[in-house]
C-alpha cells in the first residue's frame, strides 16, 4: 500500500514531502531487490513502470540475480519463469533481460533435487527450448549462455531419477530426444558464429543466396518458422521461394501449404537436417492449420490432417525407438 500510494503521482505528493517520497521509495525499491519472493519483485516492478521508472542497467543485474535466487530459496521453477514472461509481456523488463533471467532460473533449477523423472525431464526440455531464445534475444554472449544450458542438461540427465533401469517407455522416448535435441543444440552453436556473419552481410546489402540460405535453415532448425520464411525467399531457389511465400489466411491453404513442404523436402538436394527442418515446418503449418477451426476445412479434410500428424508422431516413436535398441 505504501509503494502504491508513493508511485501513485498526485496522491504521493499529497501524503509526503519530495524527500520523503524519495526516501522511501529508495527503502522500498531496496526491499523490493532484497526479496527472495519473485512475486513481490515482480509486483514493484510493475508499479514502478507505471510510474515511469524503468531500471537501470546496474538494477536490471540485481533483477536476474534475484529472481534465480528466488528459486534457490524454494519458489517453484515454473512460477517464477511465469513472473519473468510477465514482466516481459507487459514490457518492464526487455527480451534480452527477459532471455538472460530464464537462463539464470533454469541453470539454479538444474542444481536442485528432482522427485522424479517428469520433474527432471521437463526442466530438461524446457531449458533445450530456451536455446533458441537466447540465440535470437541479442545477448552479446549468446554461445556462452547457451553453452552452460546445454551443460546443464547433460547435469540433470546424469541425475539418479534418470537412470534407465528405472524409466518407463514415455521416459526413455523423451530421454532419446534430449539427446538428439543437444545434438542440435550443439549443432547449431557451432554455426552461430556464421550465421551471425551471414546476417550482418544480408543486412549491409551484400548478402549472397548461400548466405540467405546458411540463415534460413538455421532458423528453421531452431522452430523459428516465421523469421526463416525471407531468408528463403532470398536463396535463389524456386522451391524455397515457393514454399517460403507470406502465410496463407485459411486452414485449408495452410495444409495445402504443408503438403508442398514435405514435397519440397523430399528433394536429393538437401541434407538429411535440412530434410529435417523443413518436415518440422510441414508439421508446423498442419498444427496450424488445426488450431484455426475455421470452416474452410470441413471435418472429413481436418481428421485427415489430423491422421497426418499422428502418424510423423509414430514415426518418430518408431525411430525414437530403433536409435535405442
Amino acid at each position: 500500500v505504501l509503494a502504491q500510494n508513493l508511485l501513485r503521482g498526485h496522491v504521493g505528493r499529497a501524503l509526503f514531502s519530495d524527500a520523503e517520497r524519495q526516501t522511501w521509495e529508495d527503502r522500498i525499491w531496496a526491499a523490493a531487490l532484497q526479496s527472495k519472493r519473485a512475486d513481490a519483485l515482480a509486483d514493484y516492478l510493475k508499479l514502478r513502470h507505471a510510474a515511469g521508472r524503468a531500471p537501470t542497467v546496474e538494477e536490471q543485474e540485481v533483477i536476474v540475480e534475484q529472481l534465480a535466487a528466488a528459486v534457490a530459496a524454494g519458489s517453484a521453477c515454473a512460477e517464477v519463469v511465469a513472473r519473468v514472461e510477465d514482466l516481459e509481456q507487459a514490457a518492464v523488463l526487455g527480451q534480452d533481460v527477459a532471455t538472460r533471467a530464464r537462463v539464470e532460473v533454469y541453470l539454479r533449477a538444474a542444481a536442485g533435487e528432482f522427485a522424479t523423472p517428469d520433474q527432471a525431464l521437463d526442466l530438461c526440455e524446457q531449458m533445450l527450448k530456451t536455446v533458441p531464445l537466447v540465440f535470437v534475444s541479442g545477448v552479446p554472449d549468446a554461445l556462452q549462455r547457451v553453452d552452460r544450458l546445454v551443460d546443464a542438461v547433460g547435469m540433470v540427465r546424469r541425475n539418479r531419477t534418470l537412470k534407465d533401469e528405472g524409466l518407463d517407455a514415455d521416459a526413455r522416448t523423451r530421454l532419446l530426444r534430449l539427446t538428439e535435441g543437444v545434438k542440435l543444440a550443439r549443432e547449431c552453436a557451432s554455426q552461430f558464429t556464421r550465421v551471425r556473419t551471414a546476417k550482418d552481410t544480408i543486412a549491409d546489402g551484400q548478402g549472397t543466396p548461400a548466405d540467405h540460405r546458411l540463415v534460413a535453415f538455421w532458423l528453421l532448425q531452431l522452430g523459428q518458422f516465421s523469421a526463416a520464411l525471407p531468408y528463403l525467399r532470398g536463396a535463389d531457389d524456386e522451391g524455397l521461394a515457393r514454399i517460403a511465400r507470406p502465410l496463407p489466411e485459411t486452414a485449408r491453404e495452410l495444409a495445402q501449404l504443408a503438403d508442398e513442404v514435405d514435397a519440397e523436402a523430399k528433394k536429393s538436394k538437401y541434407s538429411r537436417r535440412q530434410e529435417e527442418s523443413l518436415r518440422a515446418y510441414s508439421r508446423h503449418l498442419r498444427q496450424s492449420a488445426l488450431d484455426k477451426n475455421d470452416p474452410s476445412l470441413p471435418p472429413a479434410e481436418r481428421v485427415e490432417l489430423q491422421n497426418k500428424l499422428e502418424a510423423v508422431q509414430r514415426e518418430r516413436v518408431k525411430a525414437d525407438g530403433a536409435r535405442a535398441a
